[in-house]
């Protein structure tokens, strides 16, 4: 009995690194992990939605209007992760800000 606990620990262990790792990548601050989801501001919640996505591992992923009004800073941020992900994924990403048309890069359809 014991030894089959033994083995399930590490695969749970495996899931958190892997949840660790995609919230590492979306630039989740690790210090807000603990706070209630209402709590956070909406750049978080964004970053959220996004790692959330990510854990499922979908082969089409769909953003609309995710990085119409935030700062310049965040949305090359963000963009960057999409780029990261995009040979994994197909990105659509819906917006209705030219700027933010302009700066995704053509492997992202928008």
């Amino acid at each position: 009995m014991n030894e089959e606990a033994d083995s399930d620990e590490p695969e749970v262990e495996e899931g958190y690194d892997e949840i660790d790792q995609i919230l590492a990548l979306v630039k989740f601050d690790p210090r807000k992990k603990h706070l209630l989801i209402k709590d956070y501001d909406s750049k978080t919640k964004k970053k959220l939605q996004l790692a959330a996505n990510l854990v499922k591992r979908p082969g089409i992923m769909m953003f609309d209007e995710t990085l119409d009004y935030t700062d310049e800073k965040f949305m090359q941020e963000y963009i960057q992760v999409l780029e990261s992900i995009s040979d994994e994924h197909i990105i659509l990403v819906s917006t209705g800000v030219l700027d933010v048309a302009e700066s995704i890069p053509g492997d992202i359809v928008v």
